[in-house]
């Protein structure tokens, strides 16, 4: 069997987020954002609408929230109360909504951000990390919205900073991994947040990025990139080292940004400018290697 048709074959959904019945619409889908909550629903951000959309895991639409409260939402992840919560880099805040879609509140993180992005979860400690491109700095949060760490950067030899650091994922170990839309690069700092390498040049061969977005790390460790505008997605090993592209343009997938895992292991992917959410069968994806790290 050609990975061509591996890939093929392990697509489960895919679907639209377009509205073809709300006239206000523009049936762009700029998709930023994408978590999946307890019961299995799809939350997806789409940014151009300033709302976020809810699928259930097959594609249907259910429902939509955050329209006239969010101004440009950009990241969302759920809390292990269920609450959602969703960055806000055009009002400068990141707000929090029920698990029904009801306003709450902003969060008390949110005093020193300018341009929050990207976001992390760690459903054991309650931290929180987000990204702001405003100061081009990455944030660790306690539970009580207090930062913790700021992520200091080293490019070679040299303490750098990051320039737009724009998505952000924590693993199982609580290390924490960060993209930078602009250095195209992906940085990884360990549970003590010290940092552990780079991976990524700006360029369209391996190793190489092209304004990186989401990210993502695996059941065996294996970390995934999202590379927007080569259209592909990175599979590299825990240290890492570049495995191989999991998916490719050639493969269907076109400018991937939002990526997670959800309830059943399966890799749920948004696609910047199509308005398209794909669903894959991850460890169909990944039978392609004959020995996945753990």
């Amino acid at each position: 069997m050609s990975y061509f048709s591996e890939a093929e074959a392990a697509i489960i959904a895919v679907f639209s987020t377009i509205d073809e019945d709300d006239p206000d619409d523009p049936g762009t889908g700029l998709l930023t954002g994408v978590a999946v909550d307890k019961s299995g629903q799809i939350l997806v951000i789409d940014s151009d609408m300033a709302e976020v959309k809810v699928f259930t895991d097959d594609g249907q639409m259910t429902g939509s929230f955050g329209r006239g409260v969010l101004k440009s939402p950009w990241d969302i992840f759920t809390t292990s109360s269920g609450k959602i919560v969703v960055s806000d880099p055009g009002k400068g805040d990141i707000k929090v909504f029920s698990s029904h879609g009801k306003f709450l509140t902003t969060s008390d993180a949110a005093y020193h951000l300018i341009e929050p992005y990207g976001m992390a979860y760690n459903h054991v400690t309650k931290e929180m990390v987000v990204t702001d491109k405003g100061t081009s700095s990455v944030y660790v949060h306690n539970p009580s919205g207090i930062v913790t760490d700021v992520l200091k950067v080293r490019d070679g030899e040299k303490q750098s900073t990051f320039l737009f650091p724009s998505y952000v994922t924590m693993d199982r170990h609580n290390r924490v991994y960060a993209t930078d839309a602009s250095k195209h690069s992906l940085f990884v700092f360990d549970a003590k947040r010290q940092f552990v390498f780079k991976y990524g040049s700006e360029g369209g061969g391996e190793n190489q990025l092209q304004h990186p977005a989401g990210v993502c790390v695996d059941h065996h460790g294996n970390i995934l990139v999202a590379d927007l505008e080569n259209s592909r997605i990175h599979l590299l090993d825990a240290n890492g080292e570049f495995r191989d592209f999991l998916l490719t343009w050639e493969d269907g997938i076109s400018e991937p940004m939002a990526m997670t895992f959800d309830n059943q292991g399966h890799l749920v992917v948004t696609e910047a400018s199509t308005g398209v959410v794909k669903v894959y069968n991850y460890e169909l994806l990944l039978s392609k290697y004959e020995n996945p790290q753990s």
